[in-house]
């Protein structure tokens, strides 16, 4: 039996064509920070993101204790880190400082990770 040939379809013209989204990445706003957008499930886009690749405990949560002194109350940091420690140190840091701990996205797999907080 010969396979069947294929159909091209027809262009969509552009007034039946589907509306854009608000956000590309909506169903990733549910669970984690969004790393298309940058925003997180309450709509809140980082203030500052503090890229502290390539340092290692404790040097990532004393740069981001250094940077939210200068940030307002209520503003959003976002830390890029490439040291696995940090997704344990940075919620007790928030702990103890009263800061509020949005949550990591993992940007590669093991290599990177996204931190989000908000300034007490």
């Amino acid at each position: 039996m010969a396979p069947r040939p294929r159909q091209k379809r027809a262009a969509v013209p552009p007034s039946k064509a589907r509306p854009a989204r608000r956000w590309p990445c909506l169903l990733r706003h549910f669970v984690l920070p969004c790393t298309v957008c940058g925003r997180d499930r309450d709509g809140a886009s980082p203030g500052e993101v503090l890229d502290t690749r390539g340092l290692f405990c404790p040097v990532p949560i004393l740069r981001t204790r250094d940077r939210l002194k200068r940030l307002p109350a209520g503003a959003v940091l976002e830390v890029l880190s490439d040291d696995p420690v940090i997704l344990e140190d940075m919620p007790a840091f928030c702990r103890s400082h009263g800061h509020e701990y949005l949550g990591a996205a993992e940007e590669l797999p093991g290599r990177l990770w996204r931190l989000r907080l908000r300034k007490a």
